[in-house]
């Protein structure tokens, strides 16, 4: 900071190395006197706002429009002029997800069309004569059901589930994982039935915040499935991988905001969104390609089974999230 008074001293106070210029040649750290006025306090916040600010908006639109280019220079080691990529994408995450949180989601209610809330009250009184029925199979299973079916209008709940595995034989009864399981459910079920109008939205609550969990455990799978589709290509190892893996989803970021952005402006809206997803995979395609050093085939190949096994594994933690935001509702009953 060109406003500081410099030490006298030349011994560095971080490490104790000699200082002969400004800055110390093992730790780099300005050989200026520790004492700080609230003008240098400002100063330094606004350098280093300002730095930061040039070498994002820069990173940014290096990312945006030279696919694979980021990581490239990143594995050749060319990474002065650049952000960091670990710290970009929890700088570029946490936006996002305070965006989602705070203007999408909300209270949660945007995430569900009007004709679905609609018809919660109609679908409230047949959930009664089906629940019985949606019970995991044990070897109880037909003498319970046929304890719960007098009266399939009545409201199901956990002291009635109790009470028709006190009266079967011990023998008969479900063993602890199963009488978890399904403890779970009629506290599920008791919880829809005494707030029929908005048990949608606690589930959708529950889910739009669990859904950071949900990519953070996707982006290492992402890396995983590069490393198998290019375990011929030695020169790259699983952090390299993962090095690409996070500039893609710092782009994904980006395209799932505008996607969010544009679907609010109607009809019109949600083809600018299509157009942006269809953008956001050539993008991959791209960057793959740039990156890998590999020819068009090829490329689009493993691009085809990279999206395809990432759809798999997506379907699988959006179930079993979904599967969590649903029993979470057993807590609040």
């Amino acid at each position: 900071m060109a406003h500081s008074q410099e030490r006298t001293d030349k011994n560095c106070l971080n490490c104790g190395t000699t200082v002969e210029d400004r800055f110390c040649p093992h730790c780099g750290q300005e050989n200026l006197e520790p004492k700080e006025t609230v003008g240098h306090l400002f100063l330094h916040f606004f350098e280093d706002l300002t730095h930061f600010d040039g070498k994002f908006l820069n990173t940014i639109k290096t990312l945006l429009t030279r696919p694979g280019f980021l990581t490239e220079e990143y594995i050749k080691g060319r990474r002065a002029t650049y952000l960091h990529p670990i710290r970009m994408y929890f700088f570029i995450s946490a936006t996002f997800f305070f965006i989602l949180m705070t203007f999408f989601i909300g209270g949660s209610s945007s995430l569900f069309d009007s004709d679905v809330k609609a018809s919660n009250i109609a679908q409230k009184d047949s959930t009664a004569s089906i629940a019985p029925h949606l019970r995991i199979t044990t070897k109880s299973k037909m003498t319970v059901n046929l304890a719960f079916n007098v009266g399939t209008d009545r409201k199901r709940s956990v002291r009635e589930y109790d009470s028709a595995q006190k009266i079967l034989p011990i023998s008969e009864r479900d063993d602890a994982i199963y009488r978890y399981i399904n403890r779970r459910w009629y506290a599920v079920m008791e919880y829809m039935y005494a707030h029929p109008d908005d048990y949608q939205d606690k589930i959708a609550e529950k889910f739009g915040h669990s859904f950071p969990q949900m990519l953070f455990i996707a982006l290492p799978v992402f890396a995983l499935l590069l490393q198998i589709l290019y375990f011929r290509r030695k020169q790259f190892n699983y952090v390299s991988h993962a090095i690409f893996s996070v500039h893609y989803y710092c782009v994904s970021f980006i395209a799932f905001f505008l996607i969010m952005c544009v679907n609010r402006m109607g009809f019109f809206g949600k083809y600018i969104g299509v157009a942006i997803l269809l953008l956001l995979l050539y993008y991959l395609f791209r960057a793959m390609k740039r990156f890998y050093k590999q020819g068009g085939f090829k490329t689009f190949t493993k691009f085809l089974l990279l999206n395809l096994s990432m759809s798999l594994v997506m379907f699988v933690l959006v179930s079993a999230f979904l599967a969590n935001s649903l029993l979470s509702l057993a807590n609040l009953r």
